[in-house]
């Protein structure tokens, strides 16, 4: 009998994990996940809020020195507001400061600035939580520099630098890079699930662009899903009219925790604004990737409270969860707290999926009333076989949650797979319409930009 070899990729990493954990021969794959929880456990976090005297135009950059032989600034946070930030760091000690960037130029040049109250300096031990860090920047807070600060030379280079440093300077805050680069490989995409510290340290996260960025153009932000990675993105990134509009793709280690994926996408565009001058973005997410995206777009809504997303378009995403991995609720502990947190967040029922939809009390969250919201979903069966309906990935129940369709301003049931959605023919003519119909609706906030 001739086998018929398939065109998508069945989720196996769900559906095998169980007789992995519990199989002997598995013994070097649980020490692996082992080591990668060991790694990311000796992170620290440091959450704080920042205010100032007197309102200004500018946005607030909040920045992290480490406290070496000879005391370098390694990270920054920005806000386009008084608000709250955070930094993951490893080991080591650190002093925190914030400035109104009154011309939003990713430089300090001399503008109101303020260092955290209390001690000079705060020791980061390995998995310690240090909340609480408060920031007043007064109307004539100074610091005496040599030469302007350029947020920009931040990025930490080498592998040992990234090691000591902090989470923020393995992140490509816009970076060239073609879509058949090595980072963004099949293999990387695995190691970004199952080796996500390992992920982090040697190639980092963060935006790339396949040319420099251009204000005049609409960035298009795609996100991949589990396992996922930029490449798959190329034909839906090359159906764009180049004259309107840029591809931009986020890649992150999808083992993860997707909390702190959305938000990190979310301070990462903030980030990059600095540098673009961009007044708008869309958003083209796929499968757990709609998740993601969800989760960034109104983790800026809640600290902003103004919109900046002229489309989001949601390709084959669980929005109910994942059956195949609430095993994780009945194993071992241990099994448990190895797995990548990804597995846990896509389950259904998650805290985390929940809060996509519902705020602490059970209030309905919702996005931005003016993000265009639509949805592509797929429903081919294999030969007719039984069993649930979908894309043979992602249960249509799930893909077609209440909440969501509620939201959607179209839906759009197509004959395909959940890979082959990316390769679909539809699915283009479906995201230039979106994108079409969203630049029509005018600019969110006029001259100035709006993430």
């Amino acid at each position: 009998m001739k086998r018929v070899r398939s065109s998508f990729r069945r989720p196996l990493p769900l559906l095998c994990l169980p007789v992995l954990v519990a199989a002997g021969c598995a013994l070097p794959f649980i020490r692996g996940l082992e080591e990668q929880k060991a790694i990311v456990d000796s992170a620290a976090v440091i959450r704080g809020s920042v205010a100032t005297e007197v309102e200004a135009e500018g946005t607030i950059v909040v920045f992290l020195v480490r406290l070496d032989d000879a005391p370098s600034l390694v990270d920054h946070f920005v806000l386009e507001r008084p608000g709250s930030f955070h930094f993951v760091v490893f080991e080591g000690n650190y002093r925190i400061g914030a400035f109104q960037d009154l011309d939003a130029n990713g430089l300090y040049e001399g503008e109101p600035v303020a260092w955290a109250s209390g001690k000079s300096s705060l020791h980061a031990d390995p998995g310690e939580r240090i909340e609480d860090i408060r920031l007043l920047i007064p109307q004539h807070g100074r610091i005496d520099l040599d030469g302007p600060v350029d947020l920009e030379k931040l990025q930490a280079r080498s592998l040992l630098d990234q090691a000591h440093r902090t989470v923020g300077q393995m992140t490509h805050a816009g970076e060239v890079a073609p879509l058949d680069a090595e980072r963004f490989s099949r293999k990387n995409a695995n190691r970004g699930l199952w080796r996500r510290a390992d992920f982090t340290l040697h190639l980092g996260l963060g935006l790339f662009w396949l040319e420099a960025c251009d204000p005049a153009r609409l960035p298009v932000i795609f996100v991949h899903g589990m396992k996922g990675t930029p490449a798959e993105f190329k034909d839906l990134a090359q159906s764009l009219d180049a004259e309107r509009f840029q591809p931009w793709f986020y890649q992150y280690p999808s083992g993860a925790n997707l909390s702190l994926i959305s938000k990190h996408l979310s301070q990462l565009v903030t980030q990059v604004n600095l540098r673009c001058k961009i007044e708008a973005v869309a958003f083209v997410a796929h499968s757990m990737g709609g998740l993601v995206t969800r989760g960034a777009i109104l983790d800026h809504w809640d600290r902003v409270g103004h919109w900046g997303v002229v489309g989001f378009l949601a390709i084959a995403t669980p929005w109910g969860g994942m059956d195949a991995a609430r095993w994780l609720e009945s194993a071992p502990e241990h099994a448990r707290a190895i797995m990548p947190p990804a597995f846990a967040n896509v389950a259904t029922g998650s805290d985390f999926i929940d809060g996509l939809f519902f705020v602490e009390g059970g209030a309905r969250r919702r996005l931005p009333p003016h993000v265009r919201f639509e949805m592509v979903l797929g429903y081919q069966r294999n030969g007719g076989r039984l069993g649930p309906s979908g894309d043979h990935v992602v249960p249509m129940r799930s893909a077609a949650r209440a909440e969501p369709l509620e939201e959607a301003a179209k839906v759009y049931p197509l004959d395909e797979t959940h890979t082959s959605l990316l390769r679909s023919a539809q699915t283009r003519a479906i995201l230039r319409q979106i994108l079409d119909e969203g630049q029509a609706s005018g600019s969110p906030r006029g001259a100035t930009a709006a993430w």
